[in-house]
C-alpha cells in the first residue's frame, strides 16, 4: 500500500501543530499555468461575514513615532538594536478590532511580511485572522484602570520567550517554592510582603518600597526554561499571574517535577488528573514552544 500512495505524496509534507503553537490546518501551494480568463466576483451580501468575530481584527504595521510604540518601548526597554532592526524590516505590527486602539503587537517572520505586501487580485484587502507572534497586548479589562500604572500593556503569554530576550526591565524572578506558592493561591495572585525572595530587575522585592504598577514578566530562579516565563502584574499590594487555570497547572506539574523536594498538593479529582491531561499538556506545548521562522509563515490564516 505505500509504495502505490508514494509517489501521489511525494509533494506533499506534514505539519505538526504543537511545533508550531498552531491549530490544525491545511496548507495547499496552487501553481498558475495560465492567464486567469476572469475574476471571481466576491460575495455580495458581507454583512454576515464581516460579523464573525475572527474577521473583525485589523493589522498595521508598527512606526517608531506611534505613541503605542513609544509608551510600550520605554516602559518594558526594549531592546533597542532588536526594535530598530524589526521597525526597518517592517516585521512588528499592531493588532486592532474594528479600527480601534491597537490591543496587541505582534511580530511577524520576512516570509510572512511578504505575504502581507503581496498585491490581491481583487485590489481589495485580505481578511486578516493571524499575523505572527502575540508578542505584548493590553491588561484585561477593568484591571489596573485609570491612572494607577504607567501604561496597560503587557506581556503576551505566547510572546515570553521573545519579551524575556528583548526587554531589560519589569522582570521579576520568584524563588520556585514562592512560585508554586502564587500559582496555587486563589487568583494566582500574592501580597509583596508573601513573595519571599522575589527580585525585581535585580532589587529585592518587598517591605513599604513604591514600585511602578503594570506588567512584569515573571520567571523562577535557578531554572532556565521558556515554559516559566509567565506574564503578570504589579498592583499597589500584590503580585498577579495573568494567567489561566491550564496553564497555571501546567506550570505547577512542570517545577514540582523538576523540583523533586518540593510536595504537590493533594490529588486533584480524577477527571482533573485524566480528562483534561492532554489540555494541560498542550498547555506546556504552548508555553515552550516558539514559533520558527518557517512555521510563522504558515501560522497566518486569511481569507
Amino acid at each position: 500500500m505505500d509504495k502505490v500512495l508514494a509517489p501521489q505524496l511525494r509533494r506533499c509534507a506534514r505539519f505538526y501543530p504543537h511545533h508550531g503553537n498552531t491549530g490544525g490546518f491545511f496548507v495547499a501551494m496552487i501553481r498558475k499555468v495560465a492567464p486567469a480568463t476572469s475574476i471571481p466576483l466576491p460575495i455580495s451580501d458581507k454583512s454576515c461575514l464581516r460579523d464573525h468575530p475572527l474577521l473583525v481584527s485589523q493589522f498595521k504595521r508598527v512606526e517608531a513615532g506611534d505613541a503605542a510604540w513609544i509608551e510600550l518601548s520605554g516602559f518594558f526597554h526594549v531592546d533597542r538594536t532588536w526594535s530598530e532592526d524589526k521597525l526597518r524590516r517592517g516585521l512588528l505590527f499592531w493588532k486592532s478590532v474594528n479600527g480601534k486602539q491597537p490591543e496587541c503587537l505582534t511580530l511577524a517572520s520576512e516570509g510572512m511580511a511578504r505575504l502581507w505586501d503581496a498585491p490581491v487580485a481583487t485590489g481589495k484587502p485580505l481578511a486578516w485572522v493571524r499575523l505572527g507572534e502575540a508578542v505584548f497586548e493590553l491588561l484585561p479589562k477593568g484591571f489596573l484602570t485609570g491612572s494607577i500604572a504607567p501604561t496597560r500593556w503587557r506581556a503576551a503569554s505566547e510572546g515570553t520567550a521573545t519579551v524575556m530576550q528583548v526587554t531589560k526591565r519589569r522582570r521579576l524572578s520568584l524563588p520556585p517554592a514562592t512560585m508554586l506558592a502564587v500559582l496555587r493561591s486563589e487568583n494566582r495572585q500574592a501580597l509583596f510582603s508573601t513573595l519571599s525572595g522575589a527580585m525585581l530587575d535585580g532589587q529585592a522585592l518587598g517591605g513599604e518600597s513604591r514600585y511602578e504598577c503594570g506588567g512584569v514578566l515573571v520567571s523562577v530562579q535557578g531554572l532556565d526554561f521558556n515554559c516559566c516565563h509567565s506574564p503578570g502584574a504589579l498592583t499597589p499590594r500584590l503580585l498577579r499571574l495573568l494567567v489561566d487555570k491550564d496553564v497555571a497547572e501546567a506550570l505547577e506539574d512542570l517545577l514540582v517535577e523538576h523540583i523533586g523536594c518540593l510536595p504537590k498538593q493533594s490529588p486533584r479529582p480524577l477527571q482533573d488528573s485524566w480528562c483534561f491531561s492532554m489540555t494541560r499538556m498542550a498547555a506546556v506545548v504552548r508555553s515552550i514552544c516558539c514559533l520558527s521562522e518557517d512555521a510563522k509563515d504558515f501560522a497566518a490564516c486569511h481569507r
